[in-house]
């Protein structure tokens, strides 16, 4: 994701590397890594880090060594232990050619490591991209919270119905679970919201047909 203007921001007052940001958007396996350290608050071992991974104690280790390169995983050496702990963050990108802000949280980060663990989710990246994964979240959000069906999020995505909902289901629980752990999850794109829209009400009228209402646009001149 190539971006034009960015912006960061971090609870311990420290510029968030824009360039360590996107290499976790490029690497999976970092952002899964990433996500496991933010969960559990600290680790001292990696053999426990690697129990609870898909990836081998050796994989870990070196996925370990990049992420203390950046400023979103700090080490504390004790003695003849090492601390790591990852770093919550803020950094708002706008991409070449989009005038939308696209805000990356932990809880973006997060959705990107779950391809290492769920096929339907490595699946739609290699079909459809990181950036449109990215914009499906937006969705996930009112989707859980009960304001939007599968199929109207499927199709306000142009995504075929199946595709669209099967990639929110997959999303459900991740983006769940980092409602209570991302400190920015607020900060989060609720696609229903967007431009003070609010949302359209989809009602089953009968076993084969559905009904979309969509609120009218106000003029505020008259």
């Amino acid at each position: 994701m190539a971006g034009s203007s960015v912006h960061g921001d971090r609870p311990a007052g420290s510029q968030t590397d824009f360039t360590t940001v996107t290499e976790l958007l490029a690497r999976p396996r970092l952002a899964h890594l990433y996500t496991e350290l933010l969960k559990r608050d600290e680790w001292t071992a990696t053999r426990s880090l690697s129990e609870t991974s898909v990836f081998s104690q050796s994989t870990v280790y070196d996925d370990l060594h990049s992420l203390r390169q950046t400023a979103l995983v700090e080490v504390r050496e004790e003695g003849r232990e090492r601390h790591y702990r990852a770093e919550p963050f803020k950094v708002g990108i706008i991409t070449a050619g989009e005038p939308q802000l696209t805000t990356i949280i932990p809880t973006i980060i997060a959705v990107i490591g779950q391809q290492v663990a769920d096929d339907d989710i490595s699946q739609f990246v290699e079909e459809y991209g990181v950036e449109r994964l990215i914009n499906v979240v937006a969705y996930v959000k009112p989707y859980i919270d009960g304001r939007m069906t599968e199929r109207l999020a499927a199709r306000e995505l142009d995504l075929p119905t199946i595709v669209g909902t099967t990639i929110l289901i997959a999303l459900e629980d991740t983006v769940r679970e980092m409602r209570e752990i991302d400190p920015f999850f607020d900060d989060l794109r609720d696609a229903t919201e967007d431009d003070g829209r609010q949302p359209s009400q989809e009602i089953q009228f009968d076993d084969n047909t559905r009904v979309v209402f969509e609120p009218e646009d106000t003029d505020e001149s008259e």
